[in-house]
């Protein structure tokens, strides 16, 4: 009588399933919250960098300076909120 050996593929495949999915997770928590962080700090010093210009005397006559000045504040409460 001849032995014969079960193997479940079910139980193999879906460990490996799992093993692939923890390393997913893993990577997308890393470059969710590095992503989160570089898009806050080059937004930031990009809207205060922007608001240092736009600010100076001679560029204030312009109305569509005050709109850009107004963007650059809304935008820097927006990347404030997104933060946190």
């Amino acid at each position: 009588m001849a032995s014969c050996i079960e193997v479940n593929l079910t139980d193999v495949d879906l460990y490996y399933v799992s093993k692939i999915q923890s390393e997913n997770k893993n990577w997308a928590w890393w470059l969710n919250n590095l992503g989160t962080l570089v898009v806050f700090i080059i937004g930031f010093f990009g809207n205060i960098l922007c608001l240092l210009v736009l600010c100076r005397r001679r560029l204030r006559r312009n109305s569509y300076t005050q709109y850009l000045i107004a963007l650059a504040i809304v935008d820097t409460g927006a990347i404030f909120a997104e933060g946190m």
